[in-house]
């Protein structure tokens, strides 16, 4: 419970752990203003929002957000993340051998037409 509106009344925040080894989570924020509960915010408004998306992995540990809903354009530097994680995604170089594309939730990994070494 806290105020998530800035109404100075306790809202109600319901989250649920979705399982797997993803982090994903169900949330629910429901207001309670004058004894009548009312949803202010469900995962299914969030989807509906926000899922025209892509997330394009950049070269130099950079990562292109672009939320076509919204008609906004993110460039990220991810530059200061943990090694571990840099290295799924980036050669020592700071190249993203793999054109690694995320659209609307799903992963997508080009395929490659040249033999290579790699393993994209």
């Amino acid at each position: 419970m806290g105020d998530f509106t800035g109404d100075k009344v306790d809202d109600i925040l319901i989250s649920l752990d979705a399982g797997g080894s993803g982090g994903y989570t169900y949330n629910n924020l429901y207001s309670y203003l004058r004894n009548q509960p009312r949803k202010l915010y469900d995962n299914e408004w969030l989807f509906q929002t926000y899922s025209n998306t892509s997330v394009e992995y950049q070269d130099d540990y950079k990562v292109k957000v672009v939320n076509r809903s919204l008609r906004k354009e993110y460039l990220l530097d991810i530059s200061q993340r943990e090694p571990d994680y840099l290295s799924q995604l980036y050669d020592a170089n700071g190249n993203n051998p793999c054109d690694i594309v995320r659209r609307n939730g799903s992963w997508m990994f080009p395929m490659r037409l040249k033999l290579s070494t790699d393993s994209c």
